[in-house]
């Protein structure tokens, strides 16, 4: 299901995201988990924030997101924050407000702390 949400928020089909929506929308405040623990792809919420984005719900996006911001943070998860905070900064879209400068210099820090060059190089492109 989640990979379904990021492939249709990916790509804006927005009646396969408002499906997906509503599927998902139960489990608004789960982590996700693939096998027994094995992968952890955090928190549910943010792949709501990505299918309300999707579907032009901006308000809905925003508390989704919050909300898996709190989770991921809660979860010790910071990969998984930082994608939320770059998705995030991306619904909050240009110009860049304050808020969006602050989610996205957080995560290029946690990409340069971990090691990860591919949300670091995403996080360089919403900064210019």
């Amino acid at each position: 299901m989640t990979m379904l949400a990021d492939l249709a928020a990916d790509v804006g089909d927005a009646a396969r995201a408002e499906r997906l929506y509503a599927l998902l929308e139960p489990y608004a405040d789960v982590n996700v988990v693939i096998g027994l623990g094995v992968v952890c792809e955090g928190a549910a919420a943010r792949y709501l924030g990505r299918l309300a984005a999707a579907i032009g719900r901006p308000e809905e996006a925003k508390r989704h997101f919050e909300h898996a911001l709190q989770r991921n943070a809660a979860l010790g998860a910071p990969m998984c924050l930082a994608r939320t905070q770059l998705d995030y900064a991306e619904t909050l879209g240009p110009p860049r407000s304050a808020r969006a400068r602050e989610l996205i210099e957080s995560a290029a820090s946690a990409a340069r702390e971990l090691d990860l060059p591919a949300l670091a190089l995403r996080a360089a492109a919403l900064l210019s």
